[in-house]
């Protein structure tokens, strides 16, 4: 009996032991969202959360990153990710979570059935111009954090806060956001940026040096571009003459740069960026800069000189060679490259509200929840109607018998005089229409379908655009799908589920929602937001006698085209082939339905597609078994809620279908039923 005492003992002091040394071998130096928000720790939607975990052991150490998000206002199921990792002795790791972050999210790591960390993250309701500052010494927080903004538009809540108050008077609040060091270093090799296009949904601008655009790793490159695709800005101070001929630089401004004197632009006169409010008494009277501030000039590529340096668009966003260098405190300190900032800080967060397609986010009733206007998501994504047949069928099955087994039957007793004829005839009559609604469910059975419905936006002549891909499930009973993210930079939201919500998951470098139960006869959705390649650019040109030309260089045909021009005057062309062009002949379209709507539709208008009148314009002009455009851009108009303008003025606008684009014969192992391609092109461009 002693033996077995001291044998027990023994088991528990290695155990107590072991956990030790889990303890003191395996810690966490920290977890934190790849993007702040400034105030509160992220803004609402999708996400990344960095946790950094170190090994001091000499064995390698496994374990789970969980991840679970809540809502509060508006309640809503929780949402969940997780990722394992895998430490060697003596090494430590970074890993990103992809989470779609609603109001309270709480970060565990466990490893061994140990917990080794937990916190929790709140989100920040507050509407504010977001500018992310990416360089080594961060000084952009000391002389824009805080400052109100005047808008040329309404401020109204952002998509990401619905309930948000109104700004205080004065205009909107800056917010600067730092990068962030995940293992608490100082070092430049310590920062990390999101490494998929949505998790930037609630910057405006990012401010960083070329040296830093250089050293980034390929995935944050492209989520970056997706950034500035998407409507952000890239303002970039140079850090070295020979990074006008970096690869990236050119890619982001459409050719090499060259220096040259600051160009006259620079010292034009624009209205004050800023409210009435005592923190700006010091610039009422500032007219120039301080001596020792020196700038430089650029051209080259897309590039035209701005009042803050030399910028090129860039999709919906805008690239900008600063003339002012962020990383010479004699610069940052002068007040009239302040105003510069706060301009600049203005202009994009005005330009990001041109992106429709809510990059990032998702509020009001989600994808799958009706609207209850026939026009939503869940409507064009139906991948089955035979089960509403079957309980029509069912019905009427159920009433013929009801009424054949009382009046009709017992009235045909009486009648003959034999009250025991419906006795007799009812199982009879019961067992053949059980037999008929069984046979009637398995004709109307069908089998499981999913459907695609894609909306991209791009600027012209660009190959490649950002948006939203929504995928629908059906099953007519309960299965288990398990959904892959398709890019690399691409982020998906987990589906609204009544029950356990399923679990976002990454297994190797595959961002993957985990197998989880579809709902029986229902449309499940999958909302999926990234960067999608349309295989040739669509070019919008103009030539000096004010003609504009539509070039689809896509491999596939445009139908439904739709085009307001710079000028506000509106076209409309059944298609336009692939390789085939459009021009506008330089008057506008004498179609009647176009004209009527165009004239009740100012410039900017919110929700242009609500007018009565938007759905007549293809009403006679497409196939009768198709999703009617005006459906289907009222759709996805109602899919995000927040500031949208679909037709900036002063800019060219083309909405389009897009024709026989779906390579793919399934998804996630569900064979496509049917397949929807939305095209939204803006500005001047033509592919080089």
């Amino acid at each position: 009996m002693r033996s077995l005492w001291f044998a027990a003992l023994l088991v528990c002091t290695q155990a107590l032991g072991g956990q030790r040394a889990l303890a003191e071998d395996l810690s966490v130096l920290g977890a934190d969202f790849a993007v702040r928000a400034g105030t509160g720790d992220y803004v609402r939607g999708m996400n990344e959360v960095v946790v950094s975990i170190q090994n001091n052991g000499d064995r390698r150490r496994q374990g789970n990153i969980r991840i679970m998000s809540d809502s509060v206002n508006p309640p809503a199921p929780n949402t969940r990710a997780s990722a394992a990792f895998d430490v060697a002795p003596g090494a430590d790791v970074t890993i990103r979570v992809p989470v779609f972050a609603m109001d309270n999210t709480v970060v565990d790591v466990e490893s061994e059935d140990e917990k080794l960390f937990e916190q929790e993250f709140r989100t920040s309701p507050e509407q504010a111009a977001r500018v992310f500052d990416a360089h080594d010494v961060p000084r952009l927080r000391a002389i824009l954090e805080n400052l109100p903004l005047n808008l040329t538009t309404a401020a109204t809540p952002p998509p990401y806060a619905p309930h948000s108050p109104a700004p205080t008077t004065g205009g909107l609040r800056i917010r600067v956001v730092p990068a962030m060091y995940p293992r608490g270093s100082t070092t430049d090799s310590g920062r990390v940026l999101p490494a998929r296009v949505p998790s930037w949904h609630g910057m405006h601008v990012v401010f960083m040096p070329t040296s830093r655009l250089r050293s980034i790793s390929p995935d944050e490159f492209a989520a970056l571009q997706g950034f500035t695709l998407a409507g952000g800005s890239l303002a970039l101070s140079v850090s070295r003459p020979e990074d006008l001929e970096h690869e990236r630089v050119v890619a982001l401004i459409g050719d090499r740069a060259v220096a040259t004197p600051p160009a006259e632009e620079l010292t034009r006169s624009f209205p004050k960026p800023f409210a009435h409010a005592p923190e700006y008494l010091k610039y009422d009277k500032l007219t120039s800069r301080r001596d020792e501030v020196v700038l430089a000039g650029y051209r080259g590529g897309n590039l035209a000189p701005t009042v803050y340096g030399s910028s090129a668009p860039f999709g919906l966003g805008e690239v900008t060679l600063l003339s002012f260098d962020l990383d010479n405190a004699v610069h940052v300190d002068d007040p009239w490259v302040h105003i510069r900032l706060l301009e600049l800080a203005r202009q994009s967060y005005e330009r990001r509200q041109n992106g429709t397609a809510g990059m990032g986010v998702r509020s009001g009733p989600p994808p799958g929840m009706a609207m209850g206007d026939g026009n939503s998501v869940q409507k064009i994504l139906e991948g089955s109607t035979s089960v509403r047949w079957f309980a029509i069928t069912a019905s009427l099955l159920l009433c013929a018998y009801g009424v054949v087994a009382g009046p009709v039957l017992f009235g045909q007793g009486k009648k003959r005089g034999d009250l025991l004829l419906p006795l007799r005839l009812l199982p009879v009559l019961a067992l053949a229409t059980f037999a008929l609604i069984v046979l009637v469910g398995a004709l109307f059975k069908g089998r499981g379908k999913s459907s695609r419905l894609l909306y991209v936006e791009t600027g012209a002549g660009l190959s490649v655009g950002v948006g939203s891909r929504y995928r629908g499930f059906f099953t007519p009973s309960s299965e288990e799908v398990d959904v892959g993210c398709s890019g690399r930079q691409n982020h998906l939201g987990t589906p609204y589920l009544t029950g356990k919500a399923p679990t976002l998951a990454i297994d190797g470098e595959q961002l993957r929602i985990g197998a989880f139960e579809s709902q029986p006869s229902q449309t499940v959705i999958v909302r999926e937001d990234g960067i999608f390649e349309l295989g040739g650019a669509v070019d919008i040109t103009r030539a000096a006698s004010g003609i504009i030309t539509v070039d689809n260089r896509t491999p596939h045909e445009l139908t439904s085209v739709l085009l307001k021009s710079d000028t506000e005057s509106w076209y409309f062309t059944r298609s336009i082939a692939a390789g085939s062009s459009f021009t506008t002949e330089n008057k506008p379209s004498d179609d009647p339905d176009l004209q009527e709507w165009s004239l009740r539709v100012p410039p900017g208008r919110a929700r242009p597609f609500d007018d009565h009148g938007f759905g007549a314009i293809f009403y006679s002009k497409e196939q009768s078994d198709i999703v009617g455009s005006g459906a289907l851009w009222r759709a996805l108009d109602n899919a995000t809620t927040g500031p949208k303008r679909w037709f900036p003025k002063g800019v060219p606008v083309l909405l389009a279908r897009v024709s026989e684009h779906e390579p793919a014969k399934k998804d996630s192992g569900v064979s496509i039923a049917e397949s929807t391609f939305a095209l939204r092109v803006v500005g001047f461009g033509a592919a080089r």
